[in-house]
């Protein structure tokens, strides 16, 4: 058996969700844990009657309260959400892995956890890096249309799906609000200081073509974050992953997101995404003059996260922002 590191609470925990839930029993866990969202990720390989099964349990500390900060209603995440997002996906059949149970913190169960299928195939952003150039076309026109497909699914006010009532501080109000606060906090990169104004001016200049979106899509706001497989009848999508973390809101804000994600890594969107997406969803018009607004939130928020030692990393991110105050 491969432990690793495991500590002796989780592994009982895994144990006992593995014994109980699945009548199974545990041949080896191994830690897949991001190691930046706070929560514990294991790939547990369970032995049943009659045959293996791959898993996937994901551990949250119930101290990682929901966070009601307007940061966090822009750029966030809702651990106690998962039920209602899974619920939501699942009734507009998007694709997402079998839960096998669902657990919220507890005297005895200190953890929300989540015991479900391991997706085959390949993480779309891995894919994204190592699909050829002359796939790639195809590549994204299948994840411009999947994407699109989520959009589909709207409503007329933003945050978690589980939010039955309209936050009173408007959408517009949170996320100019919160572009400031990431502004402040970026300058304390002498890099970003010393351009504050330039960036102030840039702001205004954009916010003039701002309208308010009649609608709102469930979305993680880095994009697609899924497990996708190349078929003989081309890309399918064998289900969503990181649940929790979508939410409703602004189509455009995840679009520019997503093409922001797409240059960090060295690749660029093709027009091949955009035919796909607008074969299910028509782009938001004012995205095209907004979408440097709306990478400025990303890269504000990147950069103030940064320890000052980082000064190469800091230095790039400079240039990206000030690339996004021209005109």
């Amino acid at each position: 058996m491969n432990y690793e590191s495991l500590s002796k609470e989780h592994f009982n925990l895994l144990q006992n969700l593995v014994n109980t839930q699945l009548n199974g029993t545990v041949r080896t866990i191994v830690d897949k844990s991001p190691g930046h969202s706070g929560s514990f990720v294991y790939l547990i390989e369970v032995v049943l009657a009659d045959k293996e099964v791959s898993c996937i349990a994901k551990l949250t500390p119930a101290d990682f309260a929901l966070d009601d900060s307007l940061q966090n209603r822009v750029y966030g995440s809702c651990i106690s959400s998962f039920n209602e997002v899974y619920r939501c996906l699942q009734q507009y059949q998007i694709p997402l892995p079998q839960l096998y149970t669902l657990y919220t913190p507890s005297t005895n169960f200190p953890f929300y956890c989540q015991l479900m299928e391991y997706l085959p195939g390949q993480d779309i952003n891995i894919a994204l890096n190592s699909t050829p150039e002359e796939q790639q076309s195809t590549l994204q026109e299948f994840l411009g249309r999947t994407m699109g497909i989520m959009h589909n699914i709207t409503r007329s006010y933003d945050g978690w799906v589980d939010l039955r009532i309209p936050h009173l501080v408007s959408w517009r109000e949170a996320f100019l609000t919160t572009l400031h606060q990431n502004l402040e906090a970026a300058c304390q990169h002498q890099a970003i200081a010393v351009q504050k104004t330039t960036i102030l001016q840039a702001i205004a200049r954009y916010v003039v073509f701002w309208t308010d979106p009649s609608e709102f899509v469930p979305s993680h706001v880095d994009g697609m974050q899924g497990m996708i497989v190349l078929t003989s009848i081309g890309w399918q999508l064998t289900g969503v992953v990181d649940i929790e973390d979508h939410y409703f809101t602004d189509q455009r804000f995840v679009l520019a997101g997503y093409e922001l994600d797409l240059e960090t890594n060295n690749n660029a969107i093709l027009s091949s995404f955009w035919h796909g997406y607008q074969i299910q969803k028509t782009v938001d018009p004012t995205y095209w003059q907004l979408r440097p607004l709306f990478q400025l939130y990303y890269l504000l928020s990147w950069v103030s996260n940064k320890p000052l030692e980082q000064q190469q990393i800091i230095k790039e991110l400079k240039q990206r922002i000030l690339l996004r105050c021209q005109v």
